[in-house]
């Protein structure tokens, strides 16, 4: 990386930094999801016995906020072009405040997950064009592909990090493409970058937890 060779460089010292890209993280979490599905397979080793005995592999989510909003959204993609172990079908998938980038957004050059993601991917590579990271940019697989049938996501009015157009436009997007599903979409008035982490018992934080609960919990 750059900063690393600017710091060693810097202060005269050794720099260490992984050599794997971005894309590991998300390989990770593959294998980790199909870890997970593969208990439904006798003949598999390795099984956690609470998964193999009390699961219902007919109710499998994934969630995550931030970045991890980003990988659900990588890892829906990916299993609506790949099988997940034992055939497994996901059911639902929920976003909260995920770390997505759309050029429609207004000044998306000052937004801060714009920046983050340029830094992450600086101009040499596909940056804002990247499909980790659009939803819409001319690589990515159409939306009509996720893999689930049902969408939970949200967006704060006040987010820093990633303002709530982002959700807005990913939600639309999804519509848009034809996708075969249930979407179910809020923004939560007067609150920032997932808020609901702060104090998850209280407020608007407990009353969106609530929500996701009921996304899960709903037949």
């Amino acid at each position: 990386m750059p900063l690393c060779t600017l710091l060693g460089d810097r202060i005269c010292c050794i720099v260490l930094s992984p050599e794997n890209d971005l894309s590991t993280l998300y390989q990770d979490c593959w294998v980790a999801l199909q870890w997970v599905t593969s208990h439904v397979v006798a003949t598999t080793g390795n099984k956690e016995p609470w998964i193999e005995n009390h699961s219902d592999f007919n109710r499998v989510f994934v969630a995550g906020d931030s970045a991890g909003g980003n990988i659900v959204y990588n890892m829906v993609m990916r299993i609506g072009k790949e099988s997940l172990i034992g055939d497994v079908k996901l059911f639902g998938a929920i976003f909260a405040f995920p770390f997505l980038l759309f050029p429609s957004v207004e000044n998306i050059e000052h937004v801060l997950s714009y920046k983050l993601w340029n830094a992450i991917c600086p101009a040499s590579k596909p940056g804002i064009n990247s499909p980790l990271v659009n939803p819409v940019a001319e690589k990515s697989l159409t939306l009509s592909m996720l893999g689930c049938s049902r969408l939970f996501a949200c967006t704060g009015e006040k987010d820093e990090l990633v303002p709530r157009e982002t959700g807005i436009h990913f939600v639309e997007a999804v519509k848009e493409s034809g996708w075969n599903g249930d979407i179910e979409f809020i923004e939560i008035e007067g609150e920032g970058h997932c808020f609901q982490a702060a104090n998850p018992e209280a407020g608007k934080d407990k009353d969106l937890i609530k929500c996701m609960a009921s996304f899960i919990q709903r037949k």
